[in-house]
């Protein structure tokens, strides 16, 4: 499996990179929505986490967009730089990486792809805690 996944080109893995986070977020911003209020000490306060799922589940999708943008960028570059870094390890061979390869390659995918996306995830948070649209919370943002 790992074999083949060494024959996309840089273009399927970008799209396979894209389609997983797509998948990932629409799956699970909600998990992500708890997790932030649970960080800030406010899942259970005031009974906030119970009346967001029963009065205002909408409300649990706040910074979907922004999360979806935020992700799918995320492994649309974690894939295809982590390919590439592959490729370096192995010379363009096909074949299994190490343990260690398998970690340098990853880790290099990661590093690239933060540069980009840890503005997204702040102003994802500042969408969930606050609201706000995809245009004007980043302005709101660096006006702070």
């Amino acid at each position: 499996m790992a074999e083949s996944l060494q024959n996309l080109t840089p273009v399927q893995t970008t799209i396979l990179g894209s389609l997983t986070g797509f998948i990932d977020v629409s799956c699970t911003q909600w998990m992500l929505y708890s997790k932030t209020l649970s960080q800030q000490s406010a899942l259970f306060a005031n009974g906030s986490f119970f009346k967001c799922v029963t009065q205002q589940p909408g409300r649990m999708y706040r910074g979907y967009t922004t999360s979806l943008l935020n992700v799918c960028t995320l492994t649309a570059l974690q894939f295809p730089l982590t390919s590439a870094t592959t490729a370096f390890i192995t010379k363009g061979e096909t074949r299994r990486l190490t343990d260690s390869e398998m970690c340098v390659s990853a880790f290099a995918g990661g590093v690239a792809s933060g540069f980009v996306c840890s503005p997204l995830e702040l102003v994802m948070i500042q969408q969930q805690n606050f609201g706000g649209t995809l245009k004007g919370t980043p302005k709101a943002v660096v006006r702070e």
